[in-house]
């Protein structure tokens, strides 16, 4: 069984595991903000509880998602070849960050739902992944780590 979580522990991955781990996190992004920009009213509902909002608060939620959405895209791009793509990942860490925080508190303020609660918690641990590669990570396939 703890075989099973090393292969979770960052510092066993090689350069091509890292690429596979940024689809995945372009992926989790497209996956919330895709239909949350086509579906702002039913994204404020399954995220805070909302029924309605004002028309600029929708606005306003779909702009947000649909920045998501090229951060996601962003994550795509970096998964191809994340050495060279360092500037992205520190401003997926840094929104990653306020995302996490931001929503852990309206949970805590009971101003949204379980699902803001998921997503910050993914966000969370993304920000750890995404700082251990920018620290630590392999920079080409060369420097592959042994697994």
């Amino acid at each position: 069984m703890l075989s099973r979580f090393s292969q979770l522990a960052p510092s066993k991955w090689s350069y091509s595991q890292w690429r596979k781990f940024f689809i995945i996190a372009a992926i989790w992004n497209i996956f919330f903000a895709a239909p949350a920009s086509f579906w702002p009213e039913f994204n404020m509902k399954i995220f805070y509880d909302v029924l309605y909002g004002e028309d600029y608060a929708i606005i306003l939620n779909r702009c947000f998602w649909i920045f998501i959405l090229a951060l996601g895209v962003g994550f795509g791009v970096v998964s191809k070849g994340p050495e060279k793509n360092h500037g992205v990942l520190v401003i997926g860490v840094i929104v990653k960050i306020a995302l996490a925080i931001t929503w852990f508190g309206l949970v805590l303020d009971r101003m949204a739902t379980f699902v803001a609660l998921f997503c910050a918690l993914g966000e969370a641990l993304f920000v750890i992944y995404f700082v251990y590669y920018l620290i630590s990570g392999p920079t080409h396939e060369e420097t592959e780590v042994a697994v």
